[in-house]
């Protein structure tokens, strides 16, 4: 124990935390993509038909993500939609606090048009 240091487990425990928040905070920075957020614009051609779309929430971050897009549905025709975007919004309402059920209430009630806000990581 170093004396007089105040702490306990002696001076050399607060360098190597220094160093792994340096090291730590340029990693993340390598580690950033670029991300793109827009809005995305499906129209079913039959109001009956479903968007395609499935949605899980976020396993590490909050938010209602797209998990699955149906082969030959709207969301995959368009070739707009992509599995891991995040929907900010459904037609100008925040999906922010709502859960994966509820969302996917709002898409159902919009129809034949649906326009979604979403965030793309590349």
């Amino acid at each position: 124990l170093s004396r007089g240091s105040g702490n306990p487990l002696g001076s050399e425990s607060t360098t190597p935390t220094a160093s792994k928040q340096r090291l730590h905070r340029s990693a993340s920075r390598e580690d950033r993509k670029p991300s793109w957020k827009g809005w995305i614009r499906l129209v079913k051609p039959d109001p009956g038909d479903s968007f395609g779309i499935g949605l899980s929430k976020g396993l590490s971050s909050r938010g209602i993500y797209v998990s699955a897009i149906r082969p030959g549905s709207v969301a995959d025709t368009s070739g707009l939609l992509q599995i891991y975007d995040r929907i900010l919004k459904v037609n100008e309402l925040s999906t922010r606090g709502r859960t994966c059920r509820e969302v996917v209430a709002m898409i159902r009630r919009s129809s034949p048009v649906l326009d979604l806000f979403v965030h793309r990581r590349r």
